[in-house]
């Protein structure tokens, strides 16, 4: 069997441009390489499943045949600018600052760039597509649109410098079609887009697809399922060997993953029926510890700036993750190790972020019904608080929804329907809105 790390080492060098063959004229006949997902050492104690046979991956070399929609190698794309409209009046110191279709729920924003995934106008089944806004200068652009059905890119995220993204190409091949999907980065300097690992779906597989995406300093980590959907997993791409490493794998669960600089964070229940816990892993040392263990009551939804980690929390009172109740949010320091508790209050707060001395998240403590499964309760406000100083802000009291929060140099971005049909995201400037 051909080596993993050769063939990742050649698509990498595609990054700063088209190398190892890459010529789309490739030939037809280009082989499928089998390489197994590498385990990231000992495994936890309880619900690990270890690494078997059933968890080969197909991973394709970088030209893969004359099919313009086939996973691998690199290209260039042409960004498609964005026109803006007059947007929604949202307050002092606030914009609207996406103006593409309908904005998915995981967006993402570090420094000057904020990128996500918007729905295609046809609907279900046609795709969706990347989308990419310079916060400096304004201008946004769609990078990527699959336009066949069942095809399209379902995650991204940025590092502040370059995107990373997964995709599927739909490859209709005699009567039966396959599908290529790939984990791809982009550069914005140089609109170059490389496809750094490619796995092969056929309809028979029953793969699923991943939930989570993110990328940090030292790689790309992804989490979702293999193996007929019951493989629960966090599957770390590292940079600077190539290597794709199994780092979490629970009977339970193992769910949003986010990851700053060297430190990964997600959510995990060693078994189906426990609660879940947030789990911390250093990329440099190798290192995986839990987070403020509370065996007791759900933890959930974690987000990290490389030296905080943020979560939903269930310790003081009822609810869990189907059904958040009294949820409140956390707080861990990393250089100190102490946790502490961001909210009281007995309304539902969830879906936290942190910067800084910054926390941000979406609360339900103004809604008269409080919160509802599938989110239909009318009002869901932003609030902020200042770790160092106390201070807890309203940041919005429209009557409807603004969720989703994202707080990044001191500005605070958040998701709600811009009095169109679509969902875009806002930003708050909270030197502005706050005063110095």
């Amino acid at each position: 069997m051909r080596r993993l790390s050769a063939l990742i080492a050649c698509l990498l060098a595609g990054v700063a441009g088209c190398s190892c063959g890459c010529d789309r004229k490739a030939s037809p006949d280009a082989f499928v390489l089998e390489a197994r997902v590498m385990d990231a050492g000992a495994p936890d104690s309880g619900g690990d499943l270890g690494i078997g046979p059933d968890l080969v991956l197909d991973v394709l070399k970088p030209d893969l045949g004359p099919l313009p929609d086939s996973c691998g190698g690199s290209r260039t794309l042409s960004p498609q600018p964005v026109a803006p409209y007059a947007g929604k009046p949202c307050g002092k110191g606030c914009k609207q600052v996406t103006f593409g279709n309908f904005v998915e729920k995981e967006y993402e924003v570090v420094g000057d760039l904020l990128v996500y995934v918007g729905e295609a106008p046809a609907g279900f089944g046609a795709g969706f597509k990347v989308y990419l806004v310079d916060l400096k200068t304004g201008n946004e652009v769609m990078l990527q649109d699959y336009s066949k059905k069942f095809s399209g890119c379902s995650l991204v995220s940025t590092d502040g410098q370059k995107l990373a993204y997964t995709c599927v190409r739909e490859r209709q091949l005699d009567l039966w079609p396959e599908w290529d999907r790939s984990l791809t980065v982009f550069d914005p300097k140089t609109s170059i887009e490389t496809d750094v690992f490619c796995i092969r779906e056929k309809l028979a597989s029953n793969g699923c697809d991943p939930d989570y995406l993110t990328l940090g300093g030292t790689g790309i980590v992804v989490n979702g399922t293999l193996g007929a959907c019951k493989h629960f997993t966090a599957l770390f791409y590292r940079f600077s060997d190539g290597s794709f490493t199994n780092i979490a794998q629970k009977k339970g669960g193992v769910w949003h993953t986010h990851m700053s600089g060297t430190e990964i964070v997600w959510t995990q229940a060693e078994l189906a029926w426990q609660a879940s816990q947030i789990v911390l892993y250093n990329t440099r040392t190798r290192v995986k510890k839990r987070l403020a263990p509370n065996d007791g009551a759900d933890q959930y939804l974690p987000r990290t700036d490389g030296t905080h980690v943020v979560w939903t929390d269930h310790r003081n009172g009822p609810g869990g993750r189907s059904m958040p109740g009294n949820a409140d949010i956390y707080h861990h320091d990393l250089l100190t190790g102490k946790t502490t508790q961001v909210t009281t209050d007995p309304g539902t707060q969830e879906k936290p972020d942190v910067w800084g001395d910054w926390v941000v998240w979406q609360d339900w403590r103004n809604s008269p019904g409080g919160w509802s499964r599938g989110g239909q309760a009318p009002n869901c406000d932003i609030y902020a608080k200042n770790l160092k100083t106390g201070q807890e802000v309203q940041l919005t009291d429209y009557p409807k929804h603004e969720a989703y929060t994202r707080v990044d140099n001191d500005r605070v971005f958040y998701r709600m329907v811009d009095g169109t049909k679509w969902a875009s995201v806002f930003m708050i400037d909270l030197k502005t809105r706050l005063g110095p």
